[in-house]
C-alpha cells in the first residue's frame, strides 16, 4: 500500500469520525432539547392540575359562602315571616315565605302551608273589611236619605250595591224610590194667621217666586205651591218699598212650611195738626202712622203643618 492510498485512507477515517461524532453530538442535543420541553411540559401540566385544584378549593369555598349566606338568609326570612304573621301583617308575611321558599324549594311543604293559612286569613279579613264596609256605606246613604240629599244618597247605595252585589235586590229597591221621589216635585205651603180681631184691616200683600206671584195674603190666608225645578230660589213681598226676602233651597219631594206675617209699628210722619175746641184753643199734635213690613218665616213640618191645618180660609 503507498502513501497516497495510506493518506486517503486516514482522511476518509478523519472525516467520518467527525461526521459520526457530530451526529452523536446532534443526537444529544436533540436528545436534551426534548427532555427540557418534556420537563417544561410536566411542569406546566402540574402547575394546571394545581390551579385547576386551587379554583376548585375556590369554589367549594364560595359555594360554602354561599350557602351559608342563603342559610342565614333563609332562617332570618322564616324569622320575620313568622313575627309578621304574629302582627298579622299578612301580606308582608306572606311575601316573605314565598322568598324563603325559593331559597329552599325542600321545604314546600311546611311553607305552602303558612302561604295557605294567610290566604285564608287574608280571605278572611277582606270579607270581614268588605261587609263592614258595605255596613258604613248603606249607614251613610240612609243617612243622607232622611235628609233628602237624594242624588248623595243615590250615589252611596250605588256604591254599597258594588260593594255587595248580592243585596242588589234591597239596594235597586232604595235606588228605585230615591228615582221616584226625584221625578216629585217640591212642596210650598204658604199661609198667614189673623193677629187680631181687625186683623183683616192689616194690608194685602203679593208673595213672588222668580218673577211670577204665587199668592196674595190677607189674614186667615193660606195656599199651596208645587215646584217642579230644584235648587235655591229666592221668595220676595213688598209693601211700600219694605221688602222681605227669603231663599229656600228646594229638592225633589220636599215639603216647605212658610209663614207671613207683618211688623207693624208706628212712626212719626215729622207733620202736625192743629185742632180748635170749643173754647176756641188751639191743639197742635204729630201727625203719625202705623207702617207694615211683610215677614217670612220657614217654620218646622210639625208646626207648619199645625198651624196650616188651624187657617179656615171663608
Amino acid at each position: 500500500m503507498n502513501k497516497l492510498a495510506i493518506t486517503m485512507y486516514m482522511l476518509m477515517f478523519s472525516i467520518t469520525f467527525c461526521m459520526a461524532q457530530n451526529l452523536q453530538d446532534a443526537i444529544r442535543v436533540q436528545q436534551q432539547q426534548q427532555q427540557r420541553e418534556q420537563q417544561a411540559a410536566e411542569q406546566q401540566k402540574q402547575a394546571a392540575a394545581e390551579q385547576q385544584q386551587r379554583e376548585a378549593q375556590q369554589q367549594r369555598a364560595a359555594d360554602e359562602q354561599r350557602k351559608r349566606e342563603l342559610e342565614l338568609r333563609y332562617q332570618n326570612l322564616i324569622e320575620s315571616a313568622e313575627k309578621k304573621f304574629e302582627q298579622q301583617q299578612l301580606e308582608q308575611a306572606k311575601q316573605e315565605y314565598i322568598l324563603a321558599l325559593e331559597i329552599k324549594p325542600e321545604n314546600a311543604a311546611s311553607i305552602s302551608s303558612k302561604i295557605e293559612e294567610i290566604d285564608m286569613l287574608i280571605s278572611q279579613n277582606e270579607a270581614a273589611e268588605s261587609e263592614l264596609n258595605y255596613q258604613k256605606t248603606i249607614e251613610l246613604a240612609q243617612s243622607s236619605f232622611e235628609k233628602r240629599q237624594f242624588t248623595l244618597a243615590m250615589q252611596q247605595f250605588i256604591a254599597a250595591r258594588d260593594i255587595k252585589p248580592e243585596e242588589a235586590v234591597f239596594i235597586n229597591s232604595k235606588i228605585s224610590e230615591i228615582e221616584k221621589i226625584m221625578n216629585e216635585p217640591a212642596t210650598l205651603h204658604l199661609y198667614r194667621k189673623r193677629r187680631n180681631l181687625i186683623g183683616f184691616l192689616e194690608p194685602r200683600y203679593d208673595i213672588i217666586l222668580e218673577n211670577v206671584v204665587v199668592g196674595s195674603t190677607t189674614a186667615n190666608w193660606k195656599t199651596t205651591v208645587t215646584v217642579d225645578s230644584f235648587g235655591p230660589k229666592t221668595l220676595t213681598a213688598t209693601i211700600d218699598g219694605r221688602k222681605a226676602e227669603i231663599q229656600i233651597t228646594f229638592e225633589p219631594g220636599a215639603v216647605h212650611y212658610l209663614r207671613c206675617d207683618l211688623n207693624s209699628k208706628t212712626v212719626d210722619t215729622g207733620k202736625t195738626t192743629t185742632t180748635t175746641d170749643r173754647n176756641g184753643r188751639n191743639t197742635t199734635s204729630k201727625v203719625t202712622e202705623i207702617q207694615h213690613t211683610p215677614i217670612f218665616q220657614i217654620v218646622s213640618k210639625s208646626v207648619g203643618e199645625s198651624e196650616f191645618n188651624a187657617i179656615r180660609v171663608r
